[in-house]
């Protein structure tokens, strides 16, 4: 981003045939933008991001990078966003072809590419978003399952995880957890999901604190494990800015700025989740300032 910016500030002072393009590659291998329309069908990357964010306007943007199966969830997964949730976006059924209602933000899907729906994917191996159920988002919604298979989800909840208020609402594989203090539009929020295999704990953390910590049974993390053993099971594409919930073809745009996002195939320690919250934050602030 920096290096986009550099040019963007060069081409000001440039004639329309001197002006220099930014190399989208430098983004990253295989970063695909959609949305964010310029002339001529091309990516209008000034829609795209600013200095210290990803912007996503909930219409139609989002990124598509590859996703690398040595990079598969086994033993426990911790997800951190940062960001401003800007306000309500779009929900479009792409199999009817309509607008439907659903207080639900998807931020980042892993999915596998298809030729069945219009939308151009299917499956579900990872979801990660927030719903906004009562006006600001009051509740954190994740899945990492590739086996839909209702009654061995149920099968994974002890009473401590639904005494503590994670819920399988709308689906048994979809792990909710209500957020006591609703996070408001518009205002940058840090939040953290940590699920670990070994110790079969789950926490949901917020500007840097514990909001919640509880147990999960063994069985929830052996039936992913064993789904990963099918080789159909295996997605191919991270989404970033949209993703699916209730059906396959119905998405949810993101209304967002995205600071930023990381997915890592373990679970953190405490420790480094307090010193990535501090990095980054100190490292947003720069950007801002500079």
């Amino acid at each position: 981003m920096d290096e986009y910016n550099r040019i963007v500030e060069e081409n000001k002072n440039l004639p329309e045939e001197q002006k220099k393009k930014f190399d989208i590659s430098k983004l990253g291998n295989g970063i695909e933008f959609h949305g964010y329309d310029g002339e001529n069908g091309e990516v209008d990357l000034s829609q795209a991001f600013t200095k210290s964010s990803f912007v996503f306007d909930g219409k139609d943007d989002y990124l598509t990078f590859p996703f690398n199966s040595e990079s598969r969830l086994d033993g426990g997964f911790s997800i951190e966003f940062y960001g401003k949730f800007v306000g309500d976006g779009l929900h479009y059924d792409y199999f009817d072809k309509k607008t439907v209602t659903e207080k639900y933000m998807g931020i980042l899907n892993i999915l596998r590419k298809s030729s069945i729906t219009e939308w151009g994917y299917e499956g579900n191996d990872f979801r990660f978003g927030f719903y906004f159920l009562n006006g600001p988002v009051d509740e954190v919604s994740f899945n990492f399952f590739s086996v839909n298979n209702a009654e061995k989800w149920k099968e994974a909840y002890t009473e401590d995880s639904i005494e503590k208020g994670w819920t399988q609402d709308d689906a048994p594989w979809n792990q909710r957890k209500l957020i006591d203090n609703p996070i408001e539009f518009n205002r940058d929020v840090y939040v953290s999901v940590i699920f670990d295999g070994v110790s079969n704990t789950e926490k949901l953390i917020i500007d840097g604190e514990i909001i919640d910590e509880s147990k999960i049974s063994s069985k929830f993390w052996e039936t992913y494990e064993s789904s990963l053993e099918i080789e159909s099971n295996l997605p191919d594409t991270f989404i970033l800015g949209a993703g699916n919930m209730g059906t396959t073809q119905t998405i949810h745009y993101a209304n967002l700025k995205c600071y930023s996002l990381r997915l890592y195939n373990r679970p953190l320690t405490d420790d480094e989740i307090k010193e990535s919250y501090k990095k980054t934050l100190s490292y947003h602030e720069f950007l801002e300032q500079n």
